[in-house]
């Protein structure tokens, strides 16, 4: 009796246990990646070109009738309003790969330039295995401004348009890395305007109209120039932001449009002699504070 006991409790009750525990667990939760940059979050806001497509790519193989309802994609207007992509978007699965799914315009086309996302894929959505998402995936992204325009031919070689910027509030490497700076997130939104701004035939002028550089925006208990003269700090300014400066450079020296600088409030203590060393040929008619 105590040997068919001890055989029980050495074989049988390991496998007992083993169908207890495997009949209760739980898959790990369904997670998903895309294929371009996003940010969790309509601040720090991800700019990526157009494009024809987005595709989401889940950890396992989907449940191909969940995905109907839980993927969404709309246009974030002023006050956070959100209306439909135009064109219209449609959510398909991938034939051959059944852990994507792709979100594309009907007709095609990219999407709409210059303007803000919101992506939704909601945690209703599951694999073939069960898993779900832990909680809904909302991401946001914006659409880089297309100005690539190409004029007709009833409007000729015409140059009609004056293009005005301000505040741009360039500050010095120190406000970068301390991150105090009122620029640091928009660099590469300015560098692609501008370079956009080369390809266009119409634009007569670009007006920066006041505060391109900041002398003003420092902690209480920092020395302004961080030991600099005046004219040391604008050149320390002019190296932190170099694709800037050579993005604007570039439009001056091209000479296709006509780049004017208006000190404002934030940069009236620079001279005109520094303004020129720096963007040699530049337009310096007066001074606007605001």
């Amino acid at each position: 009796m105590k040997s068919i006991s001890r055989f029980l409790l050495v074989f049988l009750l390991p496998l007992l246990l083993w169908g207890c525990s495997s009949s209760s667990s739980t898959p790990p939760p369904l997670t998903v990646t895309t294929n371009i940059k996003t940010s969790d979050a309509q601040e720090a806001l991800s700019t990526i070109e157009p494009l024809n497509e987005i595709i989401l790519e889940f950890s396992e193989p989907l449940n191909m009738a969940t995905i109907d309802g839980n993927v969404s994609l709309q246009v974030v207007k002023t006050g956070g309003v959100l209306v439909s992509v135009d064109p219209p978007i449609e959510v398909v699965s991938d034939a051959l790969m059944p852990n994507r799914v792709i979100i594309r315009t009907t007709d095609g086309s990219k999407l709409p330039s210059g303007e803000e996302y919101r992506l939704v894929v909601a945690s209703g959505i599951s694999s073939t295995g069960g898993a779900t998402m832990a909680q809904d995936y909302v991401r946001y992204f914006a659409t880089d401004y297309d100005l690539s325009l190409r004029l007709t031919s009833e409007l000729g070689d015409n140059k009609t348009i004056t293009i005005v910027i301000s505040d741009i509030h360039l500050g010095d490497q120190r406000s970068i890395d301390k991150k105090y700076g009122w620029f640091n997130k928009n660099s590469t939104i300015l560098v692609n305007f501008l370079n956009h701004l080369r390809q266009r035939l119409d634009v007569k002028e670009l007006v920066i109209a006041g505060d391109l550089f900041d002398e003003w925006v420092t902690p209480v208990d920092y020395y302004t120039f961080d030991g600099a003269t005046q004219s040391g700090f604008v050149d320390k300014i002019a190296a932190a932001n170099m694709p800037v400066i050579e993005a604007l450079n570039s439009i001056i020296k091209e000479g296709n449009i006509k780049v004017t600088y208006v000190p404002g409030n934030h940069d009236m203590l620079v001279e005109s002699t520094d303004i020129q060393r720096i963007f040699p040929g530049i337009s310096q008619p007066g001074m606007c504070r605001d």
